[in-house]
């Protein structure tokens, strides 16, 4: 079991350190990186997430920093080394059973290779001994009671939806049993601790996060949501749906019910998804990576052999489709703002746009500063669509863009990025012209006089300091 876990992670630290990162993973270590220099979160980095994400992705960007090495090579060896923490912990708590922690090292590492060090990615590497800890109903010594509890209360600190996963898990739990003093084990005791906690400490270090940035997401993060039918329709549900249908038809007809806690916080992983409204593939991972574990603990079990290998190459088709199509699509990214720029060299660069995957990875794959106060421009969507009042949207308007001519005053890029795209789900048509906008400024309208039209590409505009 231990070779096999290994060469999993192997495969995923090999993998992932030569395809660029994803480009929210990309924008985090970048923040991390001008945190450990001295910005102040939600002060000079207006970030939607908590803390937390930082908290827990510092180390390897310190690290990397000490060293002057790569950031992509330590964080990736870092979330690798979380991973077999994480299934160590595990195989402590369902007492080595090896075909469990066999399963979940496939899980975790290729069948994630598609969301690889995303938030819920690392969350769920933090709540799945506790994923565990439920399936064998056993009470734990209290020192890994007590580690479980904390791991998991930390990876569920990540975001609230992930409480779905809990919750229907010890609903389970009390049905099964009709034991009520289950509901005080100690790591679920340690668990609520920890997620009570978190908040307050988010208070008293971050006030600004509940003062300036909850506010502003209220106002305008709505833009973003999606119809439910258009979520339901998205390739990642449809998967997701075709592998808890083929493990509950298995189960049912193999009478084998191993895999019913496994398909139970998947559904806690769907309903975090669906909760949050926006369709984003990697926000479905907590409930790919348990309804894949389900399926794969059923499949293993099969006596048919032939059916049992048809099942085994199904997922791992399945994976190795998404894994290919996220590395194509990183590769992409970098190559088509290669093309935009051409033969000239930025050394700074600042980005016009709603959207963080349009320059992440790329900006840090090349070696490009990265200075504003925000990763996108996630407030202008409600803007463009006229989503609030006009006294409300002028307001977020010359707030924004008093904040960005700020940034191209005290950065001063050599070169700006002007995004021109309206068809994206967040915009429906509705193209945000920043420009236009933010020219109502008056800060704004001087220092962008010293900006001159160089190239452009499809819907992007690429802007030059004179």
């Amino acid at each position: 079991m231990t070779v096999f876990c290994c060469a999993c992670i192997l495969a995923t630290l090999v993998f992932n350190s030569l395809v660029p990162l994803l480009p929210d993973v990309s924008y985090i270590l970048v923040a991390d990186g001008r945190f450990l220099h001295g910005d102040i979160p939600y002060t000079d980095l207006i970030e939607i997430n908590p803390p937390l994400v930082f908290w827990i992705t510092m180390p390897p960007v310190w690290l990397a920093g000490v060293l002057g090495l790569s950031v992509q090579a330590f964080f990736v060896t870092y979330v690798c080394l979380l991973i077999a923490g994480s299934l160590y912990v595990t195989s402590r708590v369902v007492d080595n059973n090896s075909q469990v922690v066999a399963i979940l090292a496939v899980v975790m590492t290729l069948g994630s290779a598609w969301a690889f060090g995303q938030r819920e990615h690392l969350a769920m590497l933090l709540v799945l001994p506790y994923v565990a800890s439920v399936t064998v109903r056993a009470e734990m010594k209290p020192g890994l009671g007590v580690l479980v509890g904390f791991l998991a209360g930390i990876g569920l600190d990540f975001k609230p939806y992930f409480l779905a996963i809990p919750i229907l898990l010890e609903g389970l739990l009390l049905i099964q049993t009709w034991n009520w003093r289950a509901l005080f084990r100690i790591e679920l005791v340690i668990m609520g601790i920890v997620v009570l906690i978190y908040p307050v400490l988010v208070w008293w270090y971050y006030p600004q996060y509940f003062t300036v940035v909850i506010p502003l997401v209220q106002q305008t993060y709505g833009a973003y949501q999606i119809p439910f039918a258009d979520i339901l329709q998205r390739t990642v549900v449809v998967g997701f749906a075709i592998f808890f249908a083929a493990t509950v038809g298995l189960m049912l007809w193999r009478r084998q019910w191993s895999a019913m806690v496994w398909l139970v916080a998947a559904l806690g992983g769907l309903i975090a998804y669906l909760v949050q409204g926006k369709g984003w593939s990697y926000q479905l991972l907590p409930g790919m990576i348990f309804v894949g574990t389900a399926f794969l603990l059923v499949a293993s079990n099969l006596a048919q052999r032939g059916l049992r290998w048809l099942t085994f190459a199904f997922f791992a088709l399945f994976s190795l489709f998404g894994a290919l199509d996220y590395a194509l699509e990183q590769r992409a990214r970098v190559a088509y703002f290669d093309e935009l720029l051409g033969a000239m060299k930025p050394q700074r660069m600042l980005v016009l746009t709603h959207d963080g995957g349009v320059v992440f990875p790329f900006l840090p794959d090349k070696g490009i500063a990265w200075g504003g106060h925000y990763l996108s421009l996630w407030m202008m969507p409600v803007v463009s669509r006229r989503l609030v009042e006009p006294q409300q949207a002028n307001a977020i308007t010359a707030a924004t863009a008093s904040v960005v001519a700020g940034d191209l005053m005290s950065f001063q890029p050599d070169f700006v990025i002007v995004d021109r795209r309206s068809a994206s789900p967040s915009l429906r048509g509705n193209e945000i012209r920043y420009i236009e906008l933010f020219s109502a400024t008056p800060a704004f309208a001087a220092v962008w006089q010293s900006y001159k039209l160089v190239n452009s590409k499809n819907n992007f505009e690429l802007w030059q300091l004179q």
